[in-house]
């Protein structure tokens, strides 16, 4: 029997803490040159304030893990072809990114220990955000067995398996310009979709407001679905 170990996650980020003068100055010099009215090139400009440290939470350098959903599952191949899929539990690391990636590492350290079964890393967009956002978090914390699970430059030895990359080499005309979007994915395929009412760009307004719970919520299902997603893709696979 052949065998893999599958880690499915997710993140839900928020742009990091932020002192009023740093946020002040990302709107200075915005405005429109033919804007005169001192009190629109003020709003203007606290408007764009706030939209540029609201995208801090797709930069590494700038952006704060507030949890990650998991769940570690098996994929067995039996000697007569027959394939045994679990996705495994869904768990949630939350609040602190320090411990958040403490525990992170010590979840890797256990996945690299694998040495029959190969260890497969999933997630949507994993090479384009996931990783590179937990690489960062990683090499800040000295987090080493991380650091080594999320390794892929050299496609050969990497353990990361992106659904979204895998969906635009397959069955995408457009490319890498294809948005492809998990929940999309998720609909077409007929099995499931995302948390209704509640999306990516509603996060950060979720966590000003202390709704973790449902951030929470809303990662663990993403989890759900990404499983449910590569579970069908595997007869392609």
């Amino acid at each position: 029997m052949r065998g893999e170990v599958l880690f499915f996650f997710d993140l839900e980020v928020v742009p990091r803490e932020a002192t009023l003068e740093e946020i002040e100055e990302l709107g200075k010099g915005t405005a429109p040159s033919n804007y005169r009215d001192p009190d629109k090139i003020a709003r203007y400009e606290s408007h764009k304030a706030e939209e540029l440290y609201r995208a801090w939470a797709f930069d590494p350098l700038n952006c704060e893990i507030v949890c990650c959903s998991y769940a570690i599952g098996t994929l067995e191949t039996t000697k007569h072809g027959e394939v045994l899929f679990d996705a495994g539990m869904v768990r949630t690391l939350r609040i602190d990114q320090h411990d958040i990636i403490a525990d992170l590492d010590r979840i890797a350290e256990g996945l690299l220990r694998e040495t029959r079964r190969r260890v497969r890393v999933i997630a949507h967009n994993v090479k384009g955000y996931d990783a590179p956002v937990l690489m960062a978090a990683a090499l800040r914390s000295g987090s080493t067995n991380l650091v080594q699970l999320l390794r892929f430059e050299k496609p050969w030895e990497s353990n990361l398996w992106d659904t979204l990359e895998w969906w635009r080499t397959h069955c995408s005309t457009g490319g890498r310009r294809s948005s492809a979007k998990l929940d999309s994915i998720g609909r077409f395929l007929g099995v499931g979709s995302k948390m209704q009412g509640m999306d990516g760009s509603k996060v950060f307004d979720e966590y000003r407001d202390g709704n973790l719970d449902l951030i929470v919520e809303y990662c663990e299902e993403d989890v759900r679905l990404l499983a449910r997603v590569y579970e069908r893709l595997l007869i392609a696979i």
